[in-house]
């Protein structure tokens, strides 16, 4: 195996000659942390747009500044 032209010797397989390091291949399902993510940079959207309207409406002199 090789990654980014780094030849590796994977555990388990016939080791190759010159080839020193050794790795394991292991298979992650990042769907739930990509969602996750997704979510995040969706809040994160919604607040700011909060924050902007409300700024807006006080520069405006439309909303207490109170509140």
């Amino acid at each position: 195996m090789a990654h980014t032209g780094v030849p590796y010797n994977l555990l388990g397989r016939q080791p190759m000659e010159g080839v020193e390091d050794t790795v394991t291949l292991e298979e992650v399902d990042a769907g739930a942390m990509l969602a996750a993510m997704a979510q995040a940079t969706a809040d994160t959207d919604a607040l700011t747009v909060d924050q902007e309207l409300r700024l807006t409406m006080l520069e405006l002199g439309l909303a207490d500044p109170e509140v």
